[in-house]
């Protein structure tokens, strides 16, 4: 059977919920507080601290070095560039994963 949770995710909702009950806390709500469910805006805030992130390694190569990446070629089409950047954006995403 595929566990759901990890363990430290599953203690701390557990705690926080025994937290809640004890002090007459609504329990969703007390979840929400410990960053413990995805709403809607938490989601769209991962997606854009992930696009930031994305952005600023991408920002520190130069243009000669991405034409030079995973390629010793010395071709500088724009053909080229396009296909280093996809490259560069499969490396990213694995390294990621």
């Amino acid at each position: 059977m595929k566990q759901i949770l990890d363990q430290a995710t599953y203690e701390q909702a557990k705690k926080t919920l025994a937290h809640a009950l004890h002090v007459g806390l609504d329990p969703v709500e007390a979840l929400h507080q410990a960053h413990l469910l995805l709403t809607a805006e938490r989601f769209e805030e991962i997606q854009q601290q992930a696009l930031r992130g994305l952005l600023l390694s991408f920002l520190q190569w130069r243009p000669d070095e991405l034409l030079r990446f995973q390629s010793a070629r010395d071709s500088h089409t724009p053909q080229d560039m396009y296909q280093r950047i996809s490259e560069w954006l499969e490396v990213y995403v694995k390294e990621r994963s």
